[in-house]
């Protein structure tokens, strides 16, 4: 394994060959080494499942005073923030839970989230199941050829509506699976036990698979319950390469607690989020930490096809 870094505050030191432009750069199906993103972008809300809060009827919100008003955001501002990060970090696949269709409701009409924001993909694979909601809508943009996509439900959920979903791709011609999810949360009670058979669940799953890649919100209470990921051989960014290090919130972000209030959290507390992988070197692991987007941390890395 090669060294791995972070960098959080520091310029990107690493380029990968994923495109800077909007317009779509396929790649054919040779990659070799690849940059991959796995985000949690809040429904371009800030985590709030209800609504988007862009629009180009408001002004910018003043994201340096986090204070106690809903923000909100200038369409212009806000969809330039969007092009910047991915200008920066240029993943060839990201991958992302927390989806909304809708990037901006703007004066003339819902803006279309592909069209805004992700034109920059040739391909995407995005979650199709009638009931789904933005809040648990999980999406796949690539600029490597996209197979077949599907969603599996898990047999026992707290949230009703919890699954995975999985697209197939060919790296250098070998069959591998994208499997993007958002787990149950909680700490007590049956939501730590479905969130267990959920982690279990991925693992059976894909046991027969000699090329995996599983990212998402795993909403786990400790990092320990990652442990299972580990004793099957899988390589984690968070809780493996990386150490515990904290993807939620994002620095600088309020987050409703218990009673009702809202608590400040000047860096990340929670290791939630993750990139997990068989069959794949890591390296180059960085955090994007941009309240501005949205409350989580995104993960991205440099995976190598062994």
């Amino acid at each position: 394994m090669k060294l791995l870094f972070l960098s959080i505050a520091f310029p990107l030191l690493f380029l990968s060959c994923g495109n800077k432009q909007d317009e779509p750069l396929c790649f054919e199906n040779s990659l070799h080494e690849f940059t991959l993103c796995s985000w949690n972008i809040g429904h371009f809300s800030l985590g709030k499942s209800y609504d988007t809060f862009i629009s180009d009827q408001k002004p910018d919100f003043d994201y340096s005073n986090y204070g106690n008003s809903t923000p909100y955001s200038n369409y212009d501002a806000q969809l330039t923030r969007w092009k910047q990060v991915l200008d920066e970090y240029s993943p060839d696949i990201l991958m992302t839970c927390e989806y909304s269709a809708t990037f901006a409701h703007n004066k003339g009409g819902d803006v279309n989230a592909i069209e805004a924001v992700f034109g920059r993909y040739a391909f995407n694979s995005i979650g199709s199941l009638p009931y789904l909601t933005s809040y648990m809508r999980t999406a796949v943009f690539s600029n490597i050829n996209l197979g077949k996509s599907r969603e599996v439900v898990y047999p026992h959920t707290k949230q009703a509506g919890r699954y995975y979903q999985v697209v197939e791709i060919m790296i250098d011609n070998v069959p591998t699976k994208l499997v993007v999810t958002h787990l149950d949360f909680g700490a007590t009670g049956n939501n730590a036990i479905f969130r267990a058979e959920q982690i279990q669940k991925l693992i059976t799953d894909f046991a027969n698979e000699t090329h995996v890649i599983i990212c998402g919100d795993f909403n786990v209470s400790k990092p320990a319950e990652f442990d299972a990921f580990v004793n099957d051989g899988y390589t984690l960014a968070i809780h493996g390469c990386l150490g515990d290090i904290a993807t939620y919130p994002s620095s600088g972000t309020e987050v409703w607690g218990t009673g009702g209030k809202k608590t400040m959290y000047n860096t990340p507390i929670s290791c939630i989020d993750n990139i997990i992988v068989k069959g794949f070197l890591m390296d180059n692991i960085q955090l994007i930490d941009k309240k501005e987007l949205t409350d989580h941390c995104g993960i991205i890395c440099d995976l190598t096809l062994k």
